[in-house]
């Protein structure tokens, strides 16, 4: 235990070290500068989100109610205004101020393609969302307990940098998904922000950088000790849910989703054909 962080860089690596046609990249460079600037960006996300959430409840406070338009208020129309309809996929109807779901909304909810896309912010797939950035917050947590059990003295600085911002990184990126989500879907939009797409577009990328070391011995490809086994399989687990996240922001589940109406249309007669009157019973 006394060799955990001794020195910043291992292998006898600097950040100064160079990128090798046959190496790759040093280890050390890539768990001090990607983390670097993936958590410098999402702060900066993280500030949008704060900078318009307090626009938005700063506008909200501004606005005043005249005594006029007080007067000219019915009381019936303040009613409908107190107890609004039920929003989302499922119909219900109200009893004594109270949402209760109908047959309708049963069916709804055993229709397995309604329960995966959703139409509103309950879907499955905008959870599923949730819980990928949540797994990505755990993974560099095993990674730490990994190295502390099977080789304390891989708990380099760059190793601590690393894990570290990347639990910053993705916590404070989970609280930026559900921040533009909600705001997102009051305002009727189904696209995230260019930077949260930037955000993901970038995590990615680092991702696939891992590939240019494949000869590296350095690296876990080889998969010749305990430690690099371990390794490799929290990359593949990282790699994965990366794509997941990427892929289904495109999608945009959390968001507003427009709801799509049936277009019936009439039937044509010909003139001069013959229509049975029973149509008409």
């Amino acid at each position: 235990m006394r060799m955990i962080c001794t020195h910043y860089c291992d292998f006898n690596e600097t950040l100064s070290s160079h990128v090798s046609k046959d190496s790759g990249l040093p280890r050390c460079i890539m768990g001090t500068v990607p983390p670097a600037v993936l958590l410098f960006f999402v702060l900066l996300l993280a500030l949008i989100q704060l900078y318009k959430k307090g626009k938005i409840q700063k506008d909200n406070h501004g606005r005043t109610l005249l005594s006029a338009d007080i007067e000219s208020t019915s009381v019936e129309e303040i009613i409908k205004e107190e107890v609004k309809p039920c929003q989302g996929v499922l119909k219900c109807r109200h009893i004594n101020r109270s949402c209760q779901m109908s047959q309708y909304s049963i069916q709804s909810i055993m229709n397995p393609a309604e329960f995966v896309h959703g139409d509103n912010r309950t879907s499955f797939l905008y959870t599923f969302q949730q819980f990928l950035h949540i797994s990505l917050v755990l993974v560099p947590v095993v990674d730490v307990i990994t190295k502390t059990v099977i080789e304390p003295k891989r708990l380099q600085g760059y190793v601590m940098v690393s894990d570290g911002g990347a639990f910053l990184t993705w916590l404070i990126a989970f609280f930026v998904l559900r921040a533009e989500s909600s705001r997102y879907f009051k305002v009727h939009l189904s696209r995230h922000s260019i930077g949260l797409l930037l955000f993901w577009s970038m995590a990615f990328v680092i991702e696939n950088l891992a590939f240019i070391s494949w000869n590296n011995p350095h690296w876990w490809f080889g998969r010749k000790t305990r430690i690099q086994e371990a390794e490799f399989g929290l990359f593949i687990t990282r790699y994965i849910i990366v794509v997941l996240i990427f892929a289904i922001g495109l999608k945009g589940p959390g968001l507003y989703q427009p709801t799509k109406v049936a277009v019936q249309e009439e039937p044509k007669y010909l003139e001069g054909s013959s229509v049975s009157h029973n149509l008409y019973i």
